[in-house]
């Protein structure tokens, strides 16, 4: 009954979108069966979707703490990197910044040309929500000039943000120039270069010589 109980939680564990009673009602479910003696053998998985849950709720150090259980218990796991990828993702999200620039830092040797991107782009993306724009701008063009191409659109996506970033310091001329070269590079109909149109016509009304107010 236990592991027919936990096969049905696997196949029917509800998307990310789920209500918030499930995700808490799932979360529960998993501690038991970490708790449980005959549990042992699926004692990995559960803890996987324990940290897919916490994350679900937000709720951060507990994400925090599991992820650092599993990297302790599973140092072999296939998906190991991507966990670790993900704590520094956590830490972040704690508004942890230095921590997780740390965290990504010290992982990006490691990397492949995919995860490089990914990992870079974080870095950035911490620096911008720590407010320094400046630094954030710094890396997200390294993503774009330092890294390789990839599957996922890391790389154009850091140039929309990058023009974001001269964007909140004031520097308009240097934030549209940006988004003109996604334009140029990009060609008509991309989306990516619909997107960066639609942020050029919003720019158009504003001074490029407008005090930096950071908004």
């Amino acid at each position: 009954l236990f592991l027919s109980f936990f096969f049905f939680l696997m196949i029917r564990r509800p998307p990310r979108s789920t209500l918030f009673p499930y995700t808490t009602l799932f979360r529960s479910a998993f501690q038991q069966v970490l708790a449980h003696p005959q549990g042992r053998d699926y004692h990995q998985r559960a803890l996987l979707y324990l940290i897919r849950c916490s994350k679900d709720l937000k709720r951060w150090d507990q994400a925090i703490r599991l992820t650092r259980k599993y990297l302790n218990q599973y140092p072999n796991a296939d998906d190991i990197f991507r966990r670790k990828i993900e704590l520094a993702s956590f830490l972040k999200e704690l508004n942890e910044f230095n921590r997780a620039i740390e965290h990504f830092v010290a992982l990006k040797p490691y990397a492949d040309n995919e995860r490089l991107a990914e990992i870079q782009f974080f870095i950035a993306e911490s620096y911008e929500e720590m407010g320094n724009f400046q630094r954030a701008a710094i890396e997200f063009l390294k993503v774009r000039y330092t890294t390789k191409p990839t599957k996922l659109p890391w790389h154009v996506t850091a140039q929309v943000r990058t023009s974001d970033c001269f964007r909140r310091m004031g520097e308009i001329s240097k934030a549209r120039q940006i988004l003109e070269r996604i334009i140029k590079e990009r060609g008509p109909g991309d989306q990516f270069a619909i997107f960066a149109q639609q942020k050029l016509e919003a720019l158009k009304d504003q001074d490029a010589d407008n005090p930096k107010d950071g908004s």
